[in-house]
């Protein structure tokens, strides 16, 4: 199981993520405030400008203060934080 840092020390399970999109368009926005008031949207920006949202495979939205860019680049490194190796 590999942990994808979404930024100041919020990890979610890399395997599980869908989709890594920005979120300055309209139907995004709209899609944000849907899961907000489902319960389904998991801030992990801190207070900070959201710039990410990732899509969870069990229908949550995680939004990130990281760009889409860093996200798919630390998704795209496998192994960025494994907790069972110890490191």
């Amino acid at each position: 199981m590999f942990l994808l840092s979404v930024g100041f020390d919020n990890y979610v399970v890399a395997s599980r993520v869908t989709a890594v999109v920005g979120c300055s368009s309209a139907p995004i926005r709209r899609m944000i405030q849907e899961y907000r008031t489902n319960g389904r949207l998991l801030d992990a920006t801190q207070g900070r400008r959201m710039r990410a949202l990732l899509l969870l495979d069990g229908g949550y939205l995680v939004a990130s203060a990281l760009t889409p860019e860093t996200l798919v680049r630390r998704l795209s490194r496998p192994g960025t934080v494994d907790p069972e190796s110890g490191e």
